[in-house]
């Protein structure tokens, strides 16, 4: 991302760049919880793109 800011879009690297680039990541990035099945353990991973939890 910080070679997308810099050089191809010329952006100077500031601070706000870095605050507005760690929310994204914060968003983009998936969440993952230890779930306690009858069959065992299951991590579950959940993404704002799924419609439903993943089970790993």
């Amino acid at each position: 991302m910080l070679f997308l800011t810099e050089f191809v879009f010329n952006i100077e690297f500031t601070h706000w760049i870095t605050i507005v680039l760690a929310l994204l990541l914060g968003v983009l990035s998936p969440k993952f919880n230890s779930v306690e099945t009858q069959s065992g353990t299951k991590i579950q991973v959940k993404w704002f793109l799924f419609s439903k939890p993943k089970f790993i």
